[in-house]
């Protein structure tokens, strides 16, 4: 009887730490991650508008735009792409207590060549960089305008980004970009604050 009672406690263990994990992966950033990749990967534009910000969304970015800027900055230079490895991955990760940033590499799809980069930091692999933040009372959302901005910061040569990408940014009419928000460190640990959001306007 003893026996059988401790198999039962064992197994009710088990499974509410099974139960565990897999909230932990369903809310996890990495997983958000990995599905706003592969989301891209596919050209599925509805799937990564799902993940932008609401904040960007209430200031002009609509599936159109999210088009439009895959479509400069990866689906005209491949009909394919693929995302990879880059040399940034090693100083990606937890920025905050609700705030993680991702650095992702891309190829071709076809052929594995790298998209063009001119920037020695990138080691001539076309790197994006991907801010997710979590809101309170909404699941990870990605700061699409700042990753539109890295692609021209990461890939251009720094004599040649500002320019260019105030003439993309034209073009795709974005005239802001979301800053990260305010936050406060507590007990040494960094939190943001969604009611004081900050934006940077672009020069015309």
């Amino acid at each position: 009887m003893v026996k059988r009672w401790y198999w039962i406690t064992v197994m009710i263990g088990v499974g509410l730490i099974l139960i565990g994990l897999l909230i932990y992966y369903l809310r996890s950033p990495y997983r958000a991650f990995r599905q706003i990749v592969s989301a891209i990967e596919r050209k599925d534009i509805e799937t990564v508008y799902e993940f932008v910000l609401d904040e960007e969304k209430q200031m002009g970015i609509t599936k159109e735009v999210v088009s439009y800027v895959l479509e400069d900055i990866l689906y005209k230079n491949a009909k394919m792409v693929r995302a990879c490895r880059t040399p940034l991955e090693k100083i990606q990760g937890k920025v905050g207590d609700n705030f993680y940033r991702f650095y992702c590499g891309w190829v071709e799809g076809a052929t594995g060549k790298p998209l063009p980069s001119f920037r020695e930091i990138t080691r001539g692999v076309m790197t994006l960089q991907i801010d997710l933040y979590h809101p309170t009372g909404r699941g990870w959302q990605m700061n699409f305008t700042k990753m539109a901005l890295s692609y021209f910061a990461l890939n251009f040569p720094q004599d040649q980004a500002g320019q260019v990408s105030r003439l993309y940014f034209q073009k795709w009419g974005i005239s802001v970009i979301y800053e990260r928000p305010s936050y406060i460190v507590i007990h040494g640990r960094i939190k943001y604050l969604w009611d004081k959001p900050r934006w940077r306007k672009l020069p015309p």
